[in-house]
């Protein structure tokens, strides 16, 4: 690994591809991967068209080895400085810090989980760090850190019983009464020959309230069997459908970012990738969600591609800390038609001092124009404006935080796969960070 404080430049993102000029507005959309090309730029598209475009800045992180060539997570989180730390974990992991509000960063030394790699980074109140490894068929491990990541002890764990296979799911969140929710997924896979739509599998939120020492959470598994089998009630083009959570999620989802908003109410994106449901149709119908494959992903009998109907972002509330979630909908304009393309994913709401709500999220297909785009609410997500903020190009897992002035803190991998969902030999990968921010408000 290079020396203890490596310091990191700006550079140009993904060096080769032409400059373009500033595009005027109402000019119709170009290759998307065009879009990307000016790293102080940001543009903005509505409906097929270029209508503004907003100042930012792309930093390019710097590995101490070799590239990684698949989609990774990211996380990032600060302390009470706001001394700002991102986690880009894959097979390797790397810890970053920046003093200066995201402008400049430094890579420090991380070694310590070099046999199990982190799969979660948070930086509590009190400035200790926490974070989580292990999965599969081995326990979740919880570690706290001291020293900024220098080093690490291991504080709790989290199984899998009744389950056989557990997994992180989603971010750490610290409520600002001091809990911390973790989204966990337990299953069971299917039996062996079978397609995956026969396996168990259930979505958990986990809670501490003391640091992360003990948890708290897993539902009630008899309840769980129950819900597995329950429909959903969409009636025609209303919003709301509730499900009591019993420290539990919807069925179906996934990838869950909880955030919680000014008022202590939570907001959270999953990651909905259900099976196909007898409603499903009629919520397509409804909302004038766009579900076709073609020149997506490939189609195999058992296999993702012909099974996971809808691969949405849908959205949950909850008034409870998490205990329950009511309100699952799709991501939707003042029309009620949604604004998302099939395989938006990844999905995180940050909320601005001003109070409007920035949903930053991945379009992973068509793989050949895989970006990150964010999308913004004015009424705490209920509906959504059709202007994209086209942040990155390529398929990552975004996290953002907010400065007090507002400036939006986004990182993301940035893998960039062929049509057929190859990486490249050699791999193209990069990870950047992108500072920028919306317009004022106009009131």
């Amino acid at each position: 690994m290079r020396p203890f404080f490596t310091t990191l430049i700006l550079t140009i993102l993904f060096a080769g591809r032409l400059s373009l000029p500033v595009q005027s507005s109402g000019e119709i959309l170009r290759k998307d991967q065009q879009l990307f090309s000016n790293l102080n730029q940001l543009l903005v598209t509505e409906d097929g068209k270029i209508i503004d475009h907003l100042s930012c800045q792309r930093i390019n992180l710097q590995f101490s080895d070799s590239p990684i060539d698949h989609q990774v997570g990211t996380h990032i989180s600060r302390t009470q400085r706001n001394h700002l730390f991102i986690a880009v974990t894959h097979k390797q992991q790397w810890l970053f810090q920046s003093t200066d509000e995201g402008k400049t960063w430094i890579q420090l030394k991380f070694d310590t989980f070099k046999k199990s790699t982190i799969s979660n980074l948070l930086i509590l109140n009190d400035d200790s760090f926490l974070g989580m490894t292990g999965g599969g068929k081995k326990p979740l491990q919880c570690y706290r850190s001291l020293d900024q990541g220098k080093t690490w002890v291991l504080i709790s764990t989290i199984d899998s019983k009744p389950f056989r296979i557990i997994h992180v799911d989603g971010d750490f969140t610290q409520l600002q009464d001091g809990t911390i929710l973790l989204p966990v997924n337990r299953r069971n896979p299917p039996p062996k020959g079978r397609p995956w739509t026969e396996h168990t599998a259930v979505q958990h939120i986990y809670r501490s309230t003391d640091g992360g020492n003990t948890w708290k959470g897993g539902g009630n598994n008899n309840f769980w069997d129950t819900l597995q089998q329950a429909k959903l009630r969409i009636e025609g083009t209303s919003l709301k459908s509730t499900i009591p959570g019993m420290g539990g999620t919807f069925p179906g989802c996934y990838e869950t970012q909880i955030t919680e908003l000014a008022n202590h109410q939570l907001i959270a994106a999953f990651r909905y990738s259900g099976v196909p449901q007898p409603w499903h149709k009629k919520m397509e119908l409804a909302w004038g969600m766009n579900t076709s494959r073609k020149q997506m992903i490939p189609i195999v009998p058992g296999v993702a591609g012909d099974t996971r109907i809808l691969k949405y972002i849908f959205l949950g509330d909850s008034s409870d800390r998490g205990k329950s979630w009511n309100d699952f909908r799709p991501v939707l304009d003042d029309n009620k038609k949604s604004v998302l393309w099939y395989g938006s994913l990844h999905g995180q709401v940050v909320q601005l001092p001003d109070g409007r709500l920035v949903l930053i999220h991945v379009r992973r297909y068509p793989r050949e124009d895989q970006q990150v785009i964010a999308r913004v609410s004015h009424d705490g997500g209920y509906t959504w404006g059709r202007k994209a903020y086209r942040l990155i190009y390529g398929s990552g897992y975004p996290r953002s935080i907010v400065l007090a002035d507002g400036t939006i803190v986004t990182v993301s991998g940035s893998t960039l796969t062929t049509p057929q969902g190859y990486v490249p030999p050699g791999g193209r990968f990069s990870a950047q960070v992108i500072r920028w921010r919306l317009p004022k408000q106009v009131k």
